[in-house]
Parts: C-alpha cells; structure tokens; sequence
C-alpha cells in the first residue's frame, strides 16, 4: 500500500513538473503540495495496517475458545479457522458472532 502511495505521489511530481510553461517558483509551489499529499497518503498507508492488526486480536481474543472447539483440527491455518468458524456461526459465543458481524460491514 505504501509503494503504491509512493507511485501516485511520483507520477503526480511528474506531471506537475513537466510543465514548462511554469515559472520555478510555481513548479516549487507544485512540489510543496504534492509533498503534501504523499505524506497524506504514506500516513493513511501506514494507518491501515494498524488498523487491520487490531480487529484481528479482537477476534482471536474473541473467538479463541470457539476455535478450540469447533476448529482444532484446522489450527494454526488462521484462513482455515476462520472458514471453520463462519460454518460454525450459530454456535458460536455472542462475543465472537459480534466479531464476525462487525468485520462484514
């Protein structure tokens, strides 16, 4: 995700300065504002995984005895368990039904 920031604020630089018709101190204002925005966008890349790390300790915490008991069999393959749980899901704890709620929205 960050390189694709990366690329986007490159080719935005790019274009920007490509332009020859501008003076240099509107190509300078240009890149200043394209600075800016890749920072934006590296700071959202960077925010994501943050994120994602999170929600998936709510659900391991959340749906770890559910796991134990329905899906043995299927651990440590967290892609296997996940699918053993969904197939499990009226079964399992309200804690961990919220969990799988909350990541389809």
């Amino acid at each position: 995700m960050i390189s694709a920031a990366l690329d986007t604020g490159i080719a935005l630089a790019a274009l920007a300065l490509g332009h020859s018709g501008q003076s240099l101190t509107a190509k300078s204002q240009t890149m200043s504002k394209l600075i800016l925005i890749l920072a934006a966008f590296i700071g959202l890349a960077a925010l994501a995984p943050a994120d994602a790390l999170a929600a998936r300790d709510r659900q391991r915490s959340a749906c770890e005895r559910d796991s134990h008991k329905f899906c043995a069999a299927e651990e440590p393959n967290a892609i296997a368990v996940e699918k053993c749980l969904r197939e499990h899901i009226d079964e399992l704890s309200k804690a961990c039904k919220r969990q799988f709620r909350a990541r389809s929205r």
